[in-house]
């Protein structure tokens, strides 16, 4: 029996349509096609980084709420993967001048200038949200 593939031997990819959600990506394309969409193409070389940042983007591409009721929370999350993946050095991704979104205090009603400051960060942040998948379907 072949010993198991390691991580970055075998190209990974995400689809919302099936249960695990992340298979082996055999043609190289950046997506799974149908003929790739069975449980015996499921992706099968997991490092904890890479486990930790699928299971955080899956999370935040399957919770039908989490951008409306855990928005930050989310953020925070995708921020922290892709960190992550940085600190790696395998998977071509550049934290450079992306802040983590703060936590709010207290529970007064933010003002203005306050919500304009906030969603500045979170949107310098999600343009840099849209390379996890691409950093994650890269490492080595």
């Amino acid at each position: 029996m072949p010993p198991p593939p390691h991580a970055g031997e075998v190209k990974i990819a995400f689809t919302k349509a099936a249960y695990p959600y992340w298979y082996a990506d055999s043609n190289d394309n950046g997506r799974i096609d149908p003929e790739e969409l069975k449980m015996a193409n499921k992706y099968p070389a997991y490092t904890p980084r890479l486990l930790q940042a699928v299971y955080n983007y899956t999370y935040a591409v399957r919770d039908p709420g989490g951008a409306y009721h855990n928005g930050r929370y989310v953020l925070q999350l995708l921020y922290d993967s892709l960190d992550s993946l940085a600190a790696s050095g395998k998977a071509g991704v550049s934290m450079s001048g992306k802040a983590r979104p703060q936590r709010r205090q207290g529970r007064s009603r933010p003002t203005k200038q306050s919500m304009i400051r906030s969603n500045r960060t979170d949107h310098a942040l999600l343009i840099g949200v849209p390379q996890i998948g691409a950093a994650i379907r890269d490492i080595e």
